[in-house]
C-alpha cells in the first residue's frame, strides 16, 4: 500500500478513518505505530476517540509535508488488506516551528550516564518485559471477557510497552561507537536468543531452522538484534497459543538492491498443525503491536521488512532483510 507523506498531513483522520479500533503505540522518541484490521469504517470518529493514541503528538508528528511517514501492508491468504502505519516526527521542522515532542518523564542525559553503567544489563531487560508483556497477554486471551484479570493483565501490557520503549532508548545510547564496531556472528546469535526465548512457547510447537553454509558477520548490536528474535517468537506464540505448530526460521544471501553489498534474508512461518481449526480471531491486536515493533526494529537497522502475509486458519510469514558486513564460509 501506498500513501503520500502529503495526504496523511492534510487529513491524518480520513487516512485512518477505515481502520477499525486501532492499537496505536507511542513510544519514547515521539514514533507513533498505528496498527488495525481494517474490518469497519470509523469515519465520525474523532482522532481523540482512537483507543490508546495521544492525539497532541501524533499531530506534532504529523502537521507537514515534509514528515517522514512509511507503512508496511500485511496481506491475508485471501488477498485481503491489514494496514500498519508508523509515522516518523521530523525534527528539525517540528524545531523550527518551535514545538518538540518531549515525553513525559524522559531524560536523555539520565539515560546516558546509565547507558555508560549498565550496557551488559540491556538485552536482558529486554528480554524479560518480551516475556511479561508476552506471558501476560497470552493469559489474558484465556480469560473470558468479564474477568476483571483481563483487564489488569492488559494494564501490565501497556506499562511493559513503556517500559520497553525506555529500554530500547538506553541500549541505544549504550551502542558500541559507529568507528569501531564489534563484529558477531548473525546466526549463532539468532540461535542463542531463540534459545532463551522458547519458553514463550507451547511445547507443542516444534521449531525448525534452516541456515546457509556459511557464517554472516554483522555489527549490529546483540541486544538489538535478541529483541527482534524475542518480538518475532512472541508474535508467534499470540497466534498458534497453547495449540501445535511450527516456526520455520531460513536465513538467505541478497544484496543491498543489486548494490553487491551483503544483505541476509530472515524468513519466518509460523503454521498451525491443525488445519481444521475455526478461530473467530486468530490475530489478535496484540499480534499486530509485535508487528509493529518487528518493523520499527528492521527500519532502525536499516533493513526492510516485506508484506507479511496471514493464512487462515492461523498462521502467518514474514521476512526481514538485515544488513551484514562478509559472508564466511564454513
Amino acid at each position: 500500500m501506498t500513501m503520500e507523506t502529503s495526504s496523511v498531513s492534510r487529513s491524518l483522520t480520513e487516512a485512518i478513518s477505515h481502520w477499525a479500533d486501532p492499537a496505536c503505540l507511542v513510544d519514547g522518541e515521539g514514533r507513533v505505530m498505528i496498527a488495525s484490521r481494517g474490518l469497519a469504517k470509523l469515519a465520525d470518529r474523532e482522532l481523540e476517540e482512537l483507543k490508546g493514541l495521544d492525539p497532541e503528538l501524533l499531530l506534532q508528528s504529523a502537521d507537514d509535508t515534509t514528515t517522514a511517514v512509511w507503512q508496511t501492508e500485511l496481506l491475508d491468504q485471501d488477498g485481503s488488506r491489514m494496514d500498519l502505519m508508523v509515522v516518523e516526527p521530523d525534527r528539525d521542522h517540528l524545531a523550527a516551528s518551535g514545538r518538540t515532542v518531549q515525553p513525559p518523564g524522559i531524560d536523555l542525559d539520565r539515560l546516558n550516564a546509565i547507558g555508560e553503567i549498565v550496557p551488559p544489563l540491556f538485552h536482558d531487560l529486554n528480554n524479560m518485559l518480551g516475556s511479561i508483556s508476552g506471558l501476560s497477554e497470552l493469559a489474558a486471551m484465556k480469560l473470558p471477557d468479564d474477568d476483571p484479570m483481563k483487564d489488569r493483565l492488559g494494564k501490565v501490557v501497556d506499562t511493559v510497552t513503556r517500559a520497553s520503549a525506555l529500554g530500547r532508548q538506553i541500549s541505544l545510547l549504550a551502542r558500541t561507537p559507529v568507528e569501531s564496531p564489534s563484529r558477531v556472528e548473525m546466526i549463532d546469535l539468532i540461535e542463542e536468543a531463540m534459545v532463551l526465548a522458547r519458553s514463550y512457547l507451547n511445547r507443542g510447537v516444534v521449531i525448525e531452522t534452516r541456515w546457509p553454509d556459511s557464517r554472516l558477520a554483522t555489527d549490529l548490536h546483540p541486544s538489538s538484534l535478541r529483541h527482534l528474535v524475542v518480538e518475532i517468537i512472541l508474535a508467534a506464540g499470540i497466534v498458534l497459543q497453547d495449540r501445535e505448530g511450527a516456526v520455520e526460521w531460513a536465513i538467505a544471501h541478497g544484496d543491498r538492491e543489486g548494490s553487491g553489498q551483503p544483505t541476509a534474508v530472515l524468513t519466518v512461518t509460523a503454521t498451525l498443525a491443525d488445519p481444521t481449526f475455526e478461530s473467530s480471531d486468530p490475530f489478535p491486536i496484540g499480534f499486530f503491536r509485535r508487528i509493529a515493533t518487528i518493523s520499527s526494529l528492521a527500519n532502525s537497522f536499516g533493513g526492510a521488512m516485506s508484506p507479511v502475509r496471514l493464512y487462515q486458519p492461523a498462521g502467518f510469514s514474514l521476512a526481514i532483510t538485515l544488513p551484514v558486513k562478509e559472508n564466511k564460509a564454513l
